[in-house]
């Protein structure tokens, strides 16, 4: 019984890993079939030793034979999902393959980072540096923080690597419903470079991950046109909305009303900001959602 049983499992992985692809057969039907075709396998070397052979001296091999049901093939994600859970490897494509075209227009990949930290400072100069990241999501997790809050971990992989993410629990509230294993998502954060670490990235935002050919990246590069207006009580509200702008560095040009002397300034290119959800809200948590205008 136990080898009958390493024998199924050892099959159903060749069968998930894309071995008997070969047949002509996709993988749900052999997967819907192995069994009853081991059963028969097993039902006519019992008749070889027993003795019961037809006239010619064959097996009974007809008994082998299983009728493969209708069944559609995996979804390409769940194929390749399969492969990798198996054998470790994607084998016949990567999970990727269709967001190459949003993945190339982010601003950090691991292949550039892994450049990065081989640099003169090992990266040290990139700490902080606010990025997008896109791939998918593995090995989620939770823990619960000593004031019983939920943080999170994962780990982004991308075409050409994998990085640690780090979630607080601030942001975990807002994105848990979307980390999901094998998710495709374009990550939102801050890298975190450390001397004697791997380069990690703390979270602050989710988007999905548009596919190739998709129009979401024509909506962002137009939101990325229009302009940030911010009202301000004073002068000595600029050093407050500075930090952030400084941290979403984009196209997108920052325009200041100051309140007091009824002035508009724009603020210098240097100031422009890439419009995410992560600015917008730390903007209108300082100045109220009121004195925070994207037009």
């Amino acid at each position: 019984m136990a080898n009958d049983l390493v024998n199924k499992r050892t099959v159903e992985a060749l069968i998930l890993a894309g071995a008997f692809d070969c047949t002509g057969a996709n993988r749900p039907q052999l997967i819907n079939v192995y069994e009853s075709a081991l059963e028969g396998a097993q039902h006519a070397r019992r008749s070889v030793l027993s003795g019961q052979v037809s006239l010619f001296g064959d097996a009974e091999l007809s008994s082998i034979d299983s009728p493969l049901p209708d069944l559609p093939d995996f979804e390409p994600r769940v194929k390749y999902a399969n492969e990798k859970s198996v054998t470790g490897l994607y084998i016949t494509g990567h999970p990727l393959a269709q967001f190459t075209d949003a993945l190339s227009h982010l601003s950090m990949n691991t292949k550039r980072l892994n450049e990065i930290i081989e640099g003169p400072d090992n990266g040290l100069s990139f700490d902080g540096q606010h990025v997008r990241m896109g791939g998918i999501l593995t090995e989620t997790r939770q823990k619960s923080t000593k004031s019983g809050n939920l943080m999170g971990f994962a780990t982004l992989e991308d075409l050409t690597g994998s990085i640690e993410v780090l979630i607080f629990p601030r942001v975990m509230e807002r994105v848990l419903h979307l980390l999901a294993d094998d998710a495709p998502l374009i990550l939102i954060g801050r890298l975190s470079i450390r001397e004697d670490e791997a380069p990690k990235l703390v979270l602050e935002d989710i988007l999905p991950l548009p596919e190739n050919g998709s129009t979401v990246n024509k909506d962002t590069s137009e939101s990325e046109r229009k302009t940030l207006w911010l009202k301000l009580p004073d002068d000595d509200a600029i050093p407050f909305v500075r930090e952030p702008l400084s941290r979403y560095p984009g196209q997108t040009e920052v325009y200041l009303y100051l309140n007091h002397i009824d002035k508009k300034l724009k603020a210098p290119s240097s100031l422009c900001i890439t419009p995410e959800l992560g600015l917008l809200r730390e903007l209108k948590e300082l100045l109220g959602d009121e004195n925070v205008v994207l037009k």
